[in-house]
C-alpha cells in the first residue's frame, strides 16, 4: 500500500524561496574558504558552513519528501514494514509481524498531539499505530482518520492477527 506524504505546498513554496537565500549564504562562505582574506577567522567559518550544509540537505529533503514523498506499507510473510521514501530515496523499517499488535487508527489531537496541531511534515504522527514491544508506532500521515479507517478495515480482513482482539 502506498500512502503519500502530506501535500502543503504552501510550507513547500516557502522552503523553495527561503532555499534561495540559503544557497546564497552557502556560496559567499564557500567562496570566503577558498579566498579568505588577511582577518578570515578560517575555523569558526569552517564549522559554521559544515553547520550550515547539513542544515540546507536537511532543508532539500522535506522539500523532497513535501513534494515527491510517500511511505510505502507492506504485510509480507511475517514481516510489517513501513518505508519512508521520495525519488526513491529512504529508509525502512520491518518489524516481526507476530510482534505486532493493536494495529489501529487514533486522532492526532486525541493521541495528545500539542493544541490539536498536526504534523505538517508527516515524520512523526500518523493515524495509524500499532504496538510493538514496548513502543508505539506512527505511520500513514498522509491519510486523515476516515480514510486510515477503511484502509484498517481491508488489514485486518487481510490480517487479523494485527487486531486488538487477537494476539
Amino acid at each position: 500500500m502506498g500512502i503519500p506524504a502530506p501535500r502543503n505546498y504552501f510550507i513547500a513554496a516557502f522552503i523553495t524561496v527561503w532555499l534561495c537565500g540559503w544557497v546564497f549564504g552557502e556560496v559567499n562562505a564557500g567562496a570566503q574558504l577558498l579566498h579568505p582574506a588577511e582577518k578570515t577567522p578560517i575555523v569558526f567559518l569552517a564549522v559554521w558552513f559544515v553547520g550550515w550544509t547539513i542544515g540546507g540537505v536537511f532543508v532539500v529533503l522535506t522539500l523532497l519528501w513535501l513534494l515527491a514523498g510517500r511511505e510505502r506499507v507492506t504485510i509480507a510473510g511475517d514481516e510489517f514494514t513501513v518505508r519512508r521514501e521520495a525519488l526513491g530515496l529512504g529508509w525502512t523499517r520491518r518489524y516481526e509481524l507476530r510482534s505486532a499488535k493493536n494495529l489501529r487508527v487514533v486522532d492526532a489531537i486525541a493521541d495528545g498531539v500539542p493544541f490539536g496541531m498536526r504534523d505538517p511534515y508527516g515524520w512523526c504522527y500518523g493515524p495509524f499505530v500499532f504496538d510493538y514491544g514496548p513502543r508505539t508506532i506512527k505511520f500513514g500521515a498522509g491519510l486523515d482518520v476516515a480514510e486510515a479507517r477503511t484502509v484498517l478495515a481491508r488489514i485486518l480482513a487481510a490480517k487479523p492477527a494485527l487486531s486488538s482482539t487477537h494476539g
